[in-house]
This record gives C-alpha cells, sequence and structure tokens, in this order.
C-alpha cells in the first residue's frame, strides 16, 4: 500500500473513451487513481508511486501491455495487475497470466463488475483468473 495508507490504482489505456470510463467510476471511490496512456507513461509515474492495483491494455503504441506487464513486475512485482482486452483466447488469455497478471478482463468492461474485482482484490480474497463480463 502507498503511504498515506490508502489504495492506488492505475489504469493504462491508449483509448481515451476507456480512461474517461474508469475516470467516471472511480472519482468518488476512496482511491489514489492514476491514469497513462501508453505503457511508457505508466512505468514512468510507477517508478515516483507505488501502486497496489492496475488495469492494463494489450494493445498500446510504443510500449503494448505484455511489455508493460513485464516490465512492471520487474519494477514493482507486489502490484496485482489486471490485463484488459477484447482479444478472447485461449492463447492471449495464458500468456498474460503465465507473464505475471492476476486477472484477464475482456472488453467491454461493465461498472459494477469492476467494483466487485477491485474490492476483492483490496480484500485479498481470491478471485477467478479470468473474468468474462458480456
Amino acid at each position: 500500500m502507498n503511504k498515506e495508507n490508502q489504495h492506488s490504482i492505475m489504469v493504462v489505456d491508449d483509448d481515451l473513451v476507456t480512461l474517461k470510463y474508469f475516470q467516471g467510476m472511480f472519482r468518488k471511490m476512496p482511491y489514489t487513481v492514476f491514469y497513462a496512456k501508453n505503457g511508457q507513461e505508466a512505468i514512468t509515474k510507477a517508478k515516483k508511486q507505488t501502486i497496489d492495483l492496475a488495469f492494463i491494455d494489450i494493445e498500446m503504441p510504443i510500449m503494448n501491455g505484455f511489455e508493460t506487464l513485464i516490465a512492471w513486475k520487474k519494477m514493482q512485482p507486489d502490484t496485482q495487475i489486471i490485463i484488459m482486452s477484447t482479444y478472447n483466447d485461449d492463447e492471449t488469455v495464458r500468456r498474460a497470466i503465465k507473464e505475471g497478471a492476476h486477472t484477464y478482463l475482456f472488453k467491454p468492461i461493465n461498472r459494477a463488475d469492476v467494483f466487485s474485482l477491485v474490492s476483492k482484490r483490496f480484500q485479498n480474497i481470491e478471485s477467478d483468473d479470468v473474468i468474462t463480463f458480456k
């Protein structure tokens, strides 16, 4: 947990609509939330701040989600990472989990399910490795 004893979250996605969606969801929540438009920006921010939970999209310019995940785990191995993607194939899911993602979240994203997932993660309750929202 970060120094203020408040949970911190980072959302990494090059899609501005997705970032705004998360901003709306987390606006009144008791978390410190950071946003990044690509993996490189996320890693730069994470070097300055401990992050408890990160939502990382796979398809991004500059540094894709897998590259970001690998770099992040070397820097902050305790961060719980949720990979987000429209890719719904077993190989991509397996690779994300193998590289250290805690959960793979299929887009489109559902607000109630994200809150449930965040709550479970911060309460250290185990959930499935793969969460599918329809």
